[in-house]
């Protein structure tokens, strides 16, 4: 969808090419609207993230290929799951900290994705050893409850999306206004 946004506002740009100035002052007002710096803080805390997901992904991920056969399958399965989520984060991490900037609609999108997937992921995991025993119904419980969180904060990312579409809507009439 930002793709295409981005090709449509191009296409438009073509047809009534603005002047140079406002041309320059639009693209600068959707820099800003879309792409935010990391701040020191922001950056620190995206560098423990990153640091965080390596070590959980090297971490989990050997216990998942080293642990002995007499290891249960579901067990295996879980501690690899959890390796693909800390390898997960420590690349979006670890992207957006070489960047030095976040992008409100691309990035945000991809972070709440991850987010409901792995939700998707514990929920079914859950689902399954609860099928099998009884006793892990608590924790079909708590991945219900992480999965309509995640579900949640996926609603409300395409939510803020809308408001910086529209936002980049103005921009786009104020633009035309100084064209004119």
């Amino acid at each position: 969808m930002s793709s295409e946004s981005a090709s449509n506002r191009e296409r438009l740009l073509e047809l009534d090419p603005p002047r140079g100035a406002a041309r320059a002052q639009y693209e600068q007002a959707l820099q800003q609207l879309f792409e935010q710096r990391l701040s020191r803080f922001e950056r620190l805390r995206y560098v423990l993230l990153a640091a965080a997901g390596a070590i959980m992904a090297l971490g989990l991920g050997s216990l998942a290929l080293t642990e002995p056969a007499t290891t249960p399958a579901a067990t295996r399965i879980a501690l690899g799951v959890l390796a693909a989520m800390g390898a997960t984060w420590f690349l979006v991490a670890w992207r957006l900290v070489r960047r030095g900037s976040v992008h409100l609609v691309a990035d945000r999108r991809r972070i709440a994705g991850i987010v409901f997937l792995f939700a998707v992921l514990q929920c079914g995991f859950f689902a399954w050893i609860s099928w099998q025993r009884t006793d892990a119904l608590t924790g079909l419980f708590v991945g219900g409850v992480m999965l309509v969180i995640a579900g949640v904060g996926y609603v409300v990312q395409h939510v803020r999306e809308a408001e910086l579409r529209t936002r980049e809507q103005i921009l786009r009439a104020a633009l035309a206004g100084l064209s004119a």
